[in-house]
């Protein structure tokens, strides 16, 4: 039980504790599917198309993402505590429960289904909790300990790696469980909202402005770009692993390629904590320009890694990928409230119009997925499927860079 004796600054800080332990979840899980791809793939589901492996990840994804508006009006009812540990309970049992599974509807049903909705209450409940203790300024919580994401996708990646390659399927599911029930056990007993009562609602006030983008410089531009990095920005971490396997059917793990990925996990851990700097998103360089220069520069790391799969440029390509996705993984919610039409730091209804950009960033994203699946088994394989991928990266982080310029001009350090 709560004590109200509590001080704010003790409440404040383990409810960032909480956080930080439910980032380590909401995004080293889906960060981590890649090997559990490879070894359906190869192994588990020899004759399952990839299409079909894929459409567990990218239901996940689209549900995290589709989440924040619905949990939003479920916390603003007084629901916190109770979300946080049954959502705990459910990402916990797909471990426990995926190594029954004999088909692959099944993991659609438990990795997709199940995990996409625990996880997607989880990080938007943490946020709004969180927020509460800054005055629900949900644009400058939602960079927060998103270091801890990536730590995650480490230790949940190293996991598979370990145990995989000597097919011990269960043993690894049950030890990814064991670590998922443990930190989310401790996350739910230290959640706290804030005792000030004007923040324990969050306010949406919305005008009738809100949602007239087609009226505002600059903003549809803007979507149509952040639409296009979301549908790329997965795509990379989820197939990286199986673009290096050998032939289907084969017993090989690709020890490089993980080894890469894992580089590359490490590698976002510095980008994404100064990302989340105050200094850095509000008056140095800004957050929107670092958001514009990852989701270019990343997307050039596609066609490379995908026509030239050489030992060097794996070693070489996926970490630099990953200090772009470092920031890309911070800034995705911030920046959308950089496109404001009273062109004002913060206002009542950003959190709303952040949740409907979150909402189509993953739709765009599970669509992104879906379409590599596709072009790399119909398509002209992983070549032609990065490519695309790549491409749309590229121009998406151009088509924000234009709709940046047209609300500040090309003055490149100015933040918006």
């Amino acid at each position: 039980m709560e004590d109200p004796r509590e001080q704010p600054w003790l409440r404040r800080i383990l409810m960032y504790v909480a956080h930080s332990l439910i980032l380590f979840n909401f995004w080293g899980i889906p960060l981590a599917f890649g090997p559990f791809l490879e070894y359906s793939f190869n192994v588990r589901h020899r004759n399952v198309s990839l299409l079909q492996l894929s459409s567990p990840i990218a239901l996940q994804i689209c549900l995290i993402f589709v989440a924040p508006a619905p949990i939003a009006a479920l916390y603003n009812k007084g629901f916190s505590r109770l979300p946080i540990a049954l959502a705990s309970l459910g990402t916990t049992a797909v471990f426990f429960l995926l190594p029954k599974c004999q088909y692959w509807w099944h993991d659609l049903l438990l990795q997709g289904a199940v995990l996409g909705m625990c996880l997607g209450v989880l990080g938007t409940m943490s946020m709004l909790l969180l927020a509460s203790h800054y005055r629900n300024y949900i644009m400058g919580v939602v960079t927060f300990s998103s270091i801890f994401g990536f730590l995650g996708g480490i230790i949940y990646t190293l996991i598979p790696f370990v145990y995989f390659r000597t097919f011990r399927f269960k043993t690894a599911c049950y030890i990814t469980g064991g670590i998922t029930s443990f930190t989310l056990f401790f996350a739910t007993i230290l959640v706290r909202k804030s005792l000030n009562p004007r923040f324990q609602i969050l306010e949406s006030g919305l005008t009738k402005q809100s949602f007239s983008f087609w009226k505002e410089k600059g903003t549809l531009i803007f979507m149509g770009g952040y639409v296009l990095i979301c549908m790329a920005m997965f795509t990379l971490p989820t197939f990286s692993i199986l673009l290096a396997t050998l032939p289907k059917g084969s017993h090989t793990w690709p020890v490089h390629a993980t080894i890469s990925l894992l580089s590359a996990y490490a590698a976002a851990i510095l980008p994404a904590a100064h990302a989340a700097n105050h200094k850095f998103k509000y008056f140095r360089f800004g957050l929107l320009n670092a958001f514009i220069v990852a989701a270019i520069l990343g997307g050039l790391c596609y066609p490379n890694l995908a026509w030239m799969p050489f030992l060097g440029l794996l070693y070489s390509g996926l970490p630099v990928y990953g200090l772009c996705l470092g920031v890309l993984v911070t800034s995705m919610g911030f920046v959308t409230g950089r496109f404001h039409y009273l062109g004002v730091g913060w206002y009542v209804d950003m959190p709303v119009r952040m949740a409907g950009m979150l909402a189509l960033g993953g739709v765009a994203g599970a669509l992104g997925i879906i379409l590599t699946a596709a072009l790399a088994e119909y398509g002209g394989g992983f070549e032609v499927a990065f490519t695309v991928m790549g491409n749309a990266m590229v121009v998406g982080g151009s088509l924000v860079a234009v709709a940046r310029c047209l609300r500040c001009g090309w003055r490149v350090f100015v933040v918006i």
